[in-house]
């Protein structure tokens, strides 16, 4: 149950960078985590370890594949990350970690927060990211950036990528909230987990048009009341751990709107439940499954 819930926070980026480019006199330089702990990075980092998939996807992204020299299990995008030595999954291999000599590990607060004091003890600069929501995304994306050398990067993919959102802002502006389909982010099927309103998740689902109907929950994601949702009726359901098929075969869904109007769709989970620079390929397919009528559905 844990790993399915990791999933709900799970984080990734997009393409591999153009060579990288570093400035030494750039350093050093000072980074504020998630803990609000002052890093203190005295030179360019050419041993990082990444503990979450969306952090090497940024990495990556950055053009800092080559420094990378350990990833997680589900590490895979983009593809040639899945040669890299793997350092655990839930459970991080601390001793891994320290064979790999990093001289810097990036963490994922949904993910690795409990390896972050161990691994300092041992020596390690460790360093604590929390893309729970799309602006913590792109913190993150603008603080790895920093202390990597690479800010001008991160800048100039933070300004693409809001580009790539800004279409679906403006048209999402213009839906009153009791217009948007109801919608239930699975994140697990039996139990039932979702993905609550504070979440990156849920903001994607408000940005193509859509509106969440799991409120707050105390950890992004989590179990929820099935009867209750089913009493909330949800009018399109995304899965990101099953099939229509195998989600439906449940009969507690078959009276559901989502259900009797064949709006239940699977999305590939790496582009929808990790905080990464491919979160607007999520948006335009949610959009077009919200509204497939819609002449903006394709934007």
């Amino acid at each position: 149950m844990f790993k399915k819930l990791i999933l709900c926070m799970a984080v990734m980026l997009m393409l591999t960078g153009p060579p990288a480019v570093y400035a030494e006199n750039d350093f050093p330089v000072t980074v504020t985590d998630s803990r609000g702990k002052k890093i203190i990075i005295e030179s360019r980092p050419k041993r990082i370890v990444s503990l979450a998939p969306s952090l090497t996807e940024i990495l990556s992204s950055l053009g800092l594949y080559g420094s990378l020299v350990g990833v997680t299990n589900r590490c895979n995008y983009p593809p040639e990350v899945k040669k890299l030595p793997k350092v655990g999954d839930v459970f991080i291999d601390r001793e891994k970690v320290v064979s790999l000599r990093p001289d810097l590990v990036i963490a994922e607060a949904a993910l690795s927060r409990g390896v972050v004091a161990p691994l300092e003890k041992l020596g390690l600069k460790v360093m604590l990211m929390n893309s729970s929501s799309l602006d913590g995304f792109e913190d993150t994306l603008l603080k790895i950036g920093k202390a990597t050398g690479k800010s001008d990067v991160s800048k100039k993919l933070l300004e693409e990528f809001r580009s790539r959102l800004s279409g679906f802002e403006k048209a999402s502006a213009k839906i009153p909230l009791e217009k948007r389909p109801g919608v239930l982010i699975e994140i697990q099927a039996r139990p039932l987990f979702a993905a609550g309103e504070s979440t990156f998740m849920s903001d994607i689902v408000f940005l193509a048009g859509g509106r969440n109907i799991i409120g707050r929950l105390p950890i992004g994601c989590g179990p929820v009341s099935l009867e209750k949702v089913i009493k909330d009726d949800p009018q399109v359901i995304i899965l990101t751990d099953s099939t229509p098929g195998e989600f439906l075969s449940m009969p507690a869904w078959k009276n559901t709107s989502a259900a009797k109007n064949n709006r239940v769709f699977a999305i590939n989970p790496d582009i929808f439940v990790r905080p990464t620079l491919r979160l607007p390929e999520a948006l335009k397919q949610l959009k077009g499954w919200f509204y497939p009528r819609s002449k903006e559905a394709g934007r």
